[in-house]
């Protein structure tokens, strides 16, 4: 089945009912505080329409964020990165963990540097 199918019929656009759903499955908040963050970005619903909608695509969400999840037999490695703040200072030691696939880096992690010269960039 399509997914614009699965939606079709609802009254919010596929992308509000994806975030309401990803943010239960992901976040474990609860259907009222869900209720409140959608409401702050202008998305007016109650708690029982995000329940409905989290009986219906909950599993597929839930099912993609296990596929993500790490698995205990993964190998992990730790790149370390030392860095002057300011250019004074003691270096400060930075770890970046990643798993051998390459995948799992912090995407919001701390910047590095590959040489002297270089300028920070992000992973």
């Amino acid at each position: 089945m399509a997914i614009a199918a699965r939606y079709k019929g609802y009254r919010y656009p596929i992308e509000v009912i994806g975030h309401a759903v990803w943010l239960y499955h992901r976040f474990a908040l609860s259907l009222r505080d869900i209720e409140e963050l959608m409401l702050a970005r202008g998305v007016v619903g109650t708690y029982e329409t995000i329940r409905s909608w989290c009986a219906k695509f909950g599993p597929d969400y839930a099912a993609q964020l296990r596929r993500w999840r790490p698995r205990p037999g993964d190998k992990w490695h730790l790149d370390e990165v030392f860095v002057k703040i300011n250019g004074t200072g003691p270096r400060h030691e930075v770890g970046l963990g990643a798993r051998a696939s390459g995948s799992g880096r912090d995407a919001h992690g701390p910047p590095t540097l590959t040489s002297p010269g270089d300028t920070p960039r992000s992973i």
